[in-house]
């Protein structure tokens, strides 16, 4: 509200006195800053936070990661195109078998930062783990549209015509 009164240094300063920031604070404060330098610098903060909480939950309150939680922090790098982290947290950080959640939220990232070959072996996982899920195929089919793999591509569609699945509308 005080941003869009052009009181960007009033915005600021309640969000620094905000003792719990949510979703709506960081994307208010992100936004308010679109066209400055800052707008990174909260991201990188926000993003940093959520690391850091995973962490001290882990480390300092004992606290065992749910299937969700890694999920989240999968999709926490991934969303900020560390998605080499995020997948070192599903192959070497998680204490459990990841499931559909983990390496969905990989595929997805793979997906926003067109990364073909993480894709694939997030893609293969889900494959195994749901392999009836025609929209498990929905993501790689787009991955490999969008890198004009199209031999690929159409590997893919015709897996899941094998497979019984459809694919019209993907």
């Amino acid at each position: 509200m005080y941003a869009n009164c052009g009181k960007l240094n009033r915005a600021k300063w309640l969000f620094q006195q905000m003792p719990q920031k949510d979703i709506v604070s960081w994307n208010s404060i992100i936004s308010d800053h679109f066209n400055t330098a800052e707008a990174l610098t909260y991201f990188k903060v926000m993003e940093n936070l959520g690391g850091k909480l995973y962490y001290l939950m882990k480390g300092e309150y004992g606290i065992k990661p749910t299937m969700e939680h890694y999920a989240c922090m999968v999709n926490l790098y991934g969303r900020a195109g560390m998605i080499e982290v995020g997948y070192k947290i599903i192959t070497k950080g998680m204490e459990i078998k990841a499931g559909l959640k983990v390496w969905g939220a990989l595929l997805y990232a793979c997906y926003l930062h067109s990364n073909v070959d993480i894709a694939e072996i997030s893609a293969e996982r889900l494959f195994e783990l749901e392999p009836n899920n025609e929209l498990n195929f929905e993501l790689p089919i787009k991955i490999y549209d969008n890198a004009g793999r199209s031999e690929d591509e159409k590997r893919v569609k015709l897996t899941t015509t094998e497979w019984g699945l459809s694919v019209d509308n993907m």
